[in-house]
């Protein structure tokens, strides 16, 4: 029996590492948006994903379960979470902050990806 459990157990800490993988990645490839245009015509999913990047990053972002309900309320707190980025409060590890070029774009209600960025510099 106890062989057993530990097969399971084994098999359900791998597909839980696996699921944890797949939420990481998808993660990492989420484009900030730092323009109200741009997060206004997002769906709830994606300000959702978006509020999650912003959590991993900036401990001023409310936990899901205390992320409001309704669209515009998280459109503010997510909009919150985009000026502490672009003023630099609170920024990814592994990035700087905005790049100049994401700053000078938000004037132009337009964003450039990191991997546009990266791009570039090979």
């Amino acid at each position: 029996y106890d062989k057993e459990r530990a097969g399971k157990n084994k098999e359900l800490e791998a597909q839980k590492k696996d699921r944890r993988s797949i939420a990481e990645a998808k993660l990492m490839a989420v484009i900030p948006r730092l323009t109200l245009a741009e997060v206004e015509k997002l769906r709830i999913h994606d300000i959702n994903l978006q509020i999650r990047w912003h959590r991993r990053f900036d401990k001023d972002v409310p936990a899901a379960k205390n992320t409001p309900s309704t669209k515009a309320q998280k459109i503010q707190v997510l909009m919150d979470a985009v000026g502490r980025y672009i003023r630099g409060e609170a920024v990814p590890k592994n990035d700087a902050g905005p790049s100049e070029s994401q700053q000078s774009a938000v004037g132009d209600n337009a964003t450039v990806s990191h991997s546009e960025d990266e791009s570039d510099n090979e």
